[in-house]
């Protein structure tokens, strides 16, 4: 039954981080491209500063510029917050699968099958927070 939580929660880790992933990643390329085009609006406004005052387009660029801003903002509390739902699904899931192996190992004890009263937590505990500990995503 320990093995069986323990495969429960290392499938469903890594369900959540795929899906989780693979829906973020718009988020990201939506970012690097708003801070991509902030920085070439940026670039292209002091490489023609003599012709941007010359007409006297000073307010248009600042404008151009805070409309990119803008839009790398929305992109980046969007990437932060998505990462943040990841981060937090995670730890929900495994933590859950510790919930439940603590809970199997204490029915255990209860009903006298643990030999070693209590060791017999911490090692079923120990192996599922060794899985949390590892970074399977790599």
């Amino acid at each position: 039954m320990y093995a069986l939580v323990s495969v429960a929660s290392i499938g469903s880790y890594a369900a959540f981080t795929l899906s989780v992933t693979q829906w973020r990643t718009k988020f990201r390329v939506d970012m690097n491209k708003a801070e991509n085009e902030a920085s070439n609006r940026a670039i292209d406004s002091l490489i023609n500063y003599e012709t941007v005052k010359y007409f006297s387009n000073e307010m248009y660029e600042a404008e151009r510029y805070d409309h990119y801003g803008r839009r790398y903002e929305k992109a980046s509390l969007k990437t932060a917050t998505s990462l943040a739902l990841l981060n937090w699904g995670q730890n929900v899931i495994f933590s859950a699968g510790l919930t439940a192996i603590m809970m199997l190992a204490a029915q255990d004890i209860t009903a006298g099958e643990c030999r070693h009263d209590a060791g017999c937590p911490g090692h079923h505990s120990c192996a599922i927070m060794m899985l949390a500990a590892q970074d399977i995503t790599a």
